[in-house]
C-alpha cells in the first residue's frame, strides 16, 4: 500500500492534536510506514495540487500560474487573434466570482487547423462534457 499524502485539518489545537493522535494510530496499527523527514506537522498552510490550502481559504499556488502572469501583453490584435487557442483549451468553474475548479487541454492535432472560433467552442464543449454532473 502506498499512501502519498495524508492532509489533518482542524479548527483548534487542541483538536488537532487529537486528530494526529487518531491518524497516527490508524498508521501504526495497519502497519504503515511514514519517512519522518517527509513529514510536517504543524503547519499553519500547505501547498496540495496546485494550491495553497490555509485558514484564509484556496488560493493558487503562485509558482503554478507563473509562467502565465509573466506572459507579455499582446501589443496587435493579429497577435491575440492568432494566439488566442492555439496553444491549448481552458476553462474554469466558477460559483459567486469563486473558482471551482480549472480544467485544460491541448489542441489534437486536428484542431490546431481549426478558426480561433471553433476552438473557443471546442473549449466550451470540452468544459461540458467535463461538468455535465454540475448541470443535473
Amino acid at each position: 500500500v502506498f499512501i502519498d499524502d495524508i492532509l489533518v485539518y482542524s479548527k483548534s489545537e487542541e483538536e488537532h492534536e487529537q486528530h494526529l493522535r487518531i491518524v497516527l494510530e490508524i498508521v501504526r496499527q495497519k502497519k504503515l510506514y511514514a519517512k519522518f523527514s517527509k513529514c510536517e506537522f504543524w503547519l499553519q498552510q500547505v501547498a496540495f495540487l496546485g494550491h495553497i490550502v490555509s485558514a484564509d481559504g484556496i488560493t493558487m499556488d503562485p509558482s503554478k500560474v507563473e509562467a502565465i502572469t509573466k506572459w507579455p501583453r499582446p501589443t496587435t490584435v493579429t497577435g491575440i487573434y492568432s494566439d488566442a487557442s492555439k496553444k491549448g483549451l481552458g476553462c474554469v468553474l466558477m460559483k459567486h466570482g469563486k473558482v471551482i475548479a480549472y480544467a485544460s487541454r491541448q489542441p489534437k492535432p486536428y484542431e490546431v487547423n481549426y478558426p480561433t472560433h471553433d476552438l473557443e467552442l471546442a473549449a466550451v464543449v470540452f468544459a461540458l462534457k467535463i461538468w455535465r454532473h454540475y448541470l443535473y
